[in-house]
């Protein structure tokens, strides 16, 4: 059992490409502090010309079956 804190505020002083090179940082950060997501790989995917997230992480589930989580970064907080 482990508990994990994501709720953090963290001041940057950065914009566009710089912020999802900081998230994607601290994404990997956490998936490190979870055992079974340590292999995951993290890459921002924003200036690829077939991107639909800016950042992606990949990996394994547990039962070994490959997965992947998606971000979508936006200026304002607004619901999809």
């Amino acid at each position: 059992m482990f508990t994990l804190v994501v709720n953090k505020a963290i001041t940057v002083n950065a914009t566009g490409y710089q912020l999802e090179l900081l998230l994607a940082d601290q994404l990997k950060k956490i998936l490190a502090d979870v055992p079974w997501l340590r292999s995951w790989q993290v890459q921002v995917e924003s200036l690829s010309p077939d991107n639909r997230w800016d950042v992606v992480a990949r990996g394994k589930l547990p039962n070994g079956k490959p997965a992947q989580w998606n971000v979508e970064c936006r200026s304002q907080m607004a619901p999809s």
